[in-house]
């Protein structure tokens, strides 16, 4: 595994973090948007506002139905990169992953968690990256040659 092999799988599974939480903030405004809707300001909806156009129902739920699929798209990302890492096949592998990117513990946290040197560690996570299967990623992306 090259450098840029690496730099990517660890950008991909750091990803996982910014997805939650853009998933999360993606809900507080699906939550804010339903209130709107639904809430004791609905009889206002059709009142136009200075300098701009009336909000109308049919604008709120068009909003409201593009925020969901932004949503599910995000979850099934999120959803792929757990799953690229439940199939590697040793169990401390998926651990370590687990550690180092998905709870954002440093190399000597790891470490401690699983009873280990830093460097032993940093083998360990070196080795589970290689054993990482993201081909999908790489077609995305549009990088060929990597597996």
């Amino acid at each position: 595994m090259n450098d840029m092999e690496r730099r990517l799988r660890v950008e991909y599974l750091q990803s996982l973090r910014w997805l939650e939480s853009e998933i999360e903030d993606d809900q507080e405004r699906l939550d804010r948007l339903e209130a709107r809707m639904y809430g004791a300001g609905i009889s206002h909806l059709s009142d136009m506002p200075k300098g701009g156009r009336a909000v109308t129902i049919d604008i709120l739920v068009e909003r409201k139905e593009k925020l969901i699929e932004q949503i599910h798209a995000k979850e099934a990302r999120r959803d792929q990169i757990v799953q690229s890492v439940e199939r590697i096949p040793n169990e401390r592998d998926r651990r370590v992953l687990k550690l180092k990117f998905f709870e954002n513990l440093t190399y000597e946290e790891v470490a401690e968690k699983i009873d280990y040197s830093p460097t032993q560690t940093r083998r360990i996570i070196d080795r589970a990256l290689k054993r990482l299967k993201v081909g999908q990623l790489w077609s995305e992306m549009n990088i060929d040659g990597i597996e």
